[in-house]
């Protein structure tokens, strides 16, 4: 029979997991498109490492790849999406990170260019006609009373491009962009302290997601650096 863990060893677990955290989540991002499903694969994976007995892995980061993955792949096929999950594992696979970083780097450039421009032909051209707005209740309600200084005009949800143009064409001025665990996005840092996030996905090129996130538990949870 195993013994429990000590109080030290369930310490020590816990900081090499929350050390993993932001490579893992960006593992999910990448395979979900989604922060609050990639984030969800992220708690999973962590119910299933204390459940598991430590002692038994050689390589934890090896092992929590392996894990993530999988619960990934999992969350896919429980959309129904088998190819997407096929899809998904050669993309973690084959992808060549850094010239992915690149072209990240460039659309977000991109984005906020045409947003504080107000050029909504330009913001038309590198939105997914079908993109997808989510924003949590807190960066909404902190985002309203600032709309008249050129706050993005923020909902809980905007879907295609046009709608979404709306949002942003003539606004964003105070938004940066930044590494989000470690994969372009931008921020809004007054004072260098991140009080929204924005997790921006691409398709073909395209901007075909945006999480806006301001709830404080989650930004905490995220490695945000400014650029």
């Amino acid at each position: 029979m195993a013994l429990p863990q000590t109080a030290r060893s369930a310490a020590d677990l816990a900081a090499s997991f929350a050390a993993q955290r932001p490579r893992l989540r960006a593992i999910a991002y990448r395979m979900l498109g989604s922060y609050w499903d990639a984030d969800d694969a992220v708690q999973e994976t962590w119910l299933r490492l204390q459940r598991t007995k430590t002692d038994e892995i050689d390589n934890l980061e090896a092992w929590l790849t392996v894990v993530i993955s999988r619960t990934c792949v999992d969350q896919l096929r429980a959309r129904d999406a088998r190819q997407l999950a096929s899809r998904a594992r050669r993309r973690i696979r084959d992808v060549d990170l850094p010239a992915e970083r690149d072209r990240q780097r460039d659309a977000v450039d991109a984005f906020l260019k045409a947003s504080r421009e107000g050029d909504f032909g330009a913001l038309l051209q590198l939105l997914d006609p079908d993109v997808e707005l989510q924003a949590d209740a807190e960066v909404v309600a902190a985002a309203a009373p600032y709309a008249e200084h050129g706050a993005p005009l923020l909902r809980r949800q905007v879907r295609g491009a046009d709608a979404v143009a709306r949002v942003f064409a003539g606004r964003a001025e105070a938004t940066q962009i930044a590494l989000i665990d470690g994969f372009p996005g931008a921020t809004y840092a007054p004072g260098g302290t991140p009080r929204a996030v924005f997790v921006i996905s691409l398709h073909d090129g395209r901007v075909s997601r945006i999480d806006v996130i301001g709830d404080a538990t989650h930004l905490d949870d995220l490695a945000v650096v400014l650029e």
